[in-house]
């Protein structure tokens, strides 16, 4: 992080979903967008889990 006119601010989020954390890390100027994004990378990370454990149970 810095300070002044070109500072930004981190986020870090977990999301829990199905007994699972995952975190997301985002850093933005606008430190609402940054927890979007970090909102975002973590549930992008839930979705993937997810889908890969369905592709496996699929596949047995």
């Amino acid at each position: 992080m810095s300070s002044g006119e070109h500072a930004t601010g981190e986020a870090i989020v977990t999301v829990s979903a199905n007994g699972s954390h995952f975190k997301g890390v985002a850093e933005h100027r606008d430190v609402l967008m940054a927890v979007a994004q970090a909102f975002m990378a973590a549930s992008n990370q839930a979705v993937r889990d997810h889908q890969a454990k369905t592709v496996a149970v699929g596949a047995n």
